[in-house]
């Protein structure tokens, strides 16, 4: 009997451990690469922060960066938009 393709990738999927992939993504980075993502990175933190990235930042600097990076390649105006309201907003709070 043949497996389902989905139940093929679930089982792939219950092997997978997501840091040590990240980890070996970012071990074969060259160090141009290396240095683009930091970029990229860094300019994820929200605007008032005082490029101060913290401990206690750094998971919401991380998500920030890959939920605009995904979303970039949909559609990049709607990114730096949303990004831009939502300093905003932080901005109207503080």
């Amino acid at each position: 009997m043949a497996v389902p393709t989905t139940l093929r990738k679930f089982e792939l999927h219950l092997g997978r451990d997501p840091i040590d992939e990240m980890a070996s993504i970012l071990f074969n980075m060259t160090y141009g690469e290396m240095m683009a993502l930091t970029d990229m990175i860094w300019k994820a933190q929200p605007a008032g922060s005082a490029n101060n990235i913290t401990y206690n930042n750094l998971p919401i600097v991380l998500h920030r960066w890959a939920k605009a990076h995904t979303d970039a390649k949909i559609a990049p105006e709607v990114v730096v938009r949303s990004i831009e309201r939502a300093d905003t907003e932080r901005h109207r709070r503080d």
